[in-house]
């Protein structure tokens, strides 16, 4: 596998890891309306990466769901 063939692999992970740090934004005090939507702008970003890959980013997104975790 080449650094090519991981970049949707890795879009998938950061959106799930952003995910989870929106999640938490939503319930802890110390996230402003700013901050929150400019870790949407990056979920957003990773999501349209991974529509840009076609196929391969929907391998990418069908393989992490087999972690059974949040995120």
């Amino acid at each position: 596998m080449n650094f090519y063939d991981r970049i949707p692999i890795k879009m998938a992970e950061n959106a799930a890891f952003f995910w989870i740090l929106h999640d938490q934004a939503l319930r802890g005090p110390n996230y402003t309306l700013a901050k929150l939507i400019e870790l949407e702008a990056r979920i957003d970003a990773q999501l349209d990466g991974l529509l840009v890959h076609g196929e391969a980013g929907w391998n990418a997104c069908e393989a992490a769901l087999r972690f059974e975790a949040p995120g």
